[in-house]
């Protein structure tokens, strides 16, 4: 019960720093707001998303949306975590690039980097030309060190956190086990809402980004499958016994079928774990580790290579939504209203609906540690059922 309690309470100051958060940021947006750049040469923007590899991943069509609407008049530059540098330098080329590691959002482990930030003990500094004055500044993700840089430099903000977000509802379900009914926009649609319309990203298909930035991503193979192990947390992660219970009903399922499995170099291990669990061993020649092998900017060609993806919320997953692959997709403590797959192929969500989803996925009160039931609550026979 004492658990409980304290998960409540860190919900309920999560989520009123959230709102006050977005109220911040209406306040400042209407004090300053964007002038008009009609007919402006060299249009400089500032987009700002130091999320990680999904995050960053949703965000192109509002790259892609603005390349179009403004231009060779836009300068654009993108303030984000170095984990996303590749991808950056792939499906953004033309974009100026700056690179911070936010204490607040960054996994990227400490080390020699060529760069925009510089860490101080734990801390990373925050360094943009005092020469580099912007027209105005988009905000996806950040942290209060850039808002107070943003602050000081008095630029014109657009920022996508003062639009509702379910997560800030839900402490009130913790208190009263109830499903608060409210509609929610994906957050590439919360993103037309910058430019009320004049610029929509969410008119701007992943097949013309692909077709853009990644010669690669043309299907031409079928029979593979793909199943991500991984995800952003454990919270959200399946068991290895789930993942070989799932991928011996395929194998059954057809012979010309082969399993791929994707991740890090950390689910490596994992993956061999997967390819000789039980019976498995005896598919030892159409069970495949990939985990490792693909780099982050080829993996949407990769992918598109298949015939399904199967995955949790996580940045694979949407960069296999960009890749035009068929996607089964596993939700549990985050909000599919707002970050399911996008795209217009064969897409399936799997969502349990659990009264305390979506979370901020700090913890969760139901278990000690490990996936959380809102994903164990989702079975391989159903996985299977949905492909």
């Amino acid at each position: 019960m004492l658990k409980k309690i304290n998960f409540i309470l860190k919900s309920f100051y999560l989520s009123v720093s959230s709102s006050l958060w977005g109220y911040v940021h209406q306040v400042y947006e209407n004090s300053f707001p964007v002038k008009k750049t009609q007919g402006k040469k060299d249009i400089r923007i500032l987009i700002v998303q130091l999320g990680q590899i999904g995050d960053f991943i949703i965000s192109l069509p509002l790259i892609a949306a603005l390349k179009e609407h403004y231009g060779e008049n836009l300068r654009l530059s993108l303030l984000i975590d170095p984990i996303n540098e590749r991808i950056a330098q792939k499906y953004c080329a033309s974009c100026n690039l700056i690179f911070y590691r936010a204490p607040k959002y960054t996994r990227h482990k400490a080390g020699p980097h060529n760069d925009s930030f510089s860490p101080q003990g734990t801390k990373a500094t925050l360094t943009i030309s005092k020469s580099e004055m912007y027209d105005e500044v988009i905000w996806l993700r950040g942290d209060l060190r850039t808002f107070l840089w943003i602050v000081r430099k008095r630029i014109p903000l657009k920022s996508i956190t003062k639009y509702p977000n379910p997560v800030r509802l839900s402490w009130l379900s913790l208190v009263f086990p109830l499903r608060i009914e409210r509609k929610y926009s994906h957050f590439i649609e919360t993103l037309d809402l910058l430019y009320q319309g004049i610029v929509k990203p969410s008119d701007y298909p992943w097949p013309k980004i692909i077709s853009l930035y990644d010669n690669d991503a043309k299907r031409h193979n079928k029979g593979k499958i793909f199943i991500h192990i991984s995800a952003g947390n454990e919270l959200r992660r399946w068991p290895v016994e789930r993942f070989a219970a799932l991928s011996k009903f395929f194998l059954n399922y057809d012979t010309k079928l082969t399993i791929h499995y994707i991740g890090s170099n950390e689910d490596c291990y994992i993956a061999e774990t997967i390819k000789g669990h039980g019976e498995l061993q005896f598919f030892s020649s159409r069970l495949f580790n990939q985990c490792g092998k693909v780099k982050l900017e080829e993996l949407a060609g990769f992918l598109s290579n298949g015939t399904l993806y199967i995955g949790f919320d996580s940045g694979p997953m949407h960069i296999a939504a960009m890749s035009g692959v068929p996607i089964v997709a596993m939700m549990g403590p985050q909000s599919p209203h707002l970050f399911r797959p996008w795209g217009k192929q064969a897409i399936k969500v799997i969502y349990k609906d659990f009264y305390c989803s979506p979370c901020w996925q700090f913890s969760c009160f139901r278990v000690q540690s490990g996936p959380g039931p809102c994903i164990l609550a989702i079975q391989p026979e159903e996985v299977f059922k949905e492909a």
